[in-house]
């Protein structure tokens, strides 16, 4: 379906900073296409927000590593 999926409006666009259990409303604004085919009855949407903190990256992968 992801041809028929555009994203309008989107919190992923720019970098998003949280604070340690921060609770924070992101926009979304999307438009699915009228010629969706009927076969599809369910759009799901996931994200995960990672860290961009490039120290503690590094410092993961390589506990990771060794681990």
């Amino acid at each position: 379906a992801t041809e028929h999926f555009s994203k309008v409006e989107c919190f992923c666009f720019t970098q998003q900073k949280l604070k340690p259990r921060e609770v924070k409303q992101m926009p979304l604004r999307f438009v699915i296409a009228n010629a969706l085919p009927e076969k599809y009855k369910t759009v799901t949407l996931s994200y995960t927000f990672m860290d961009t903190d490039r120290s503690k990256v590094i410092k993961r992968v390589s506990m990771a590593s060794e681990g």
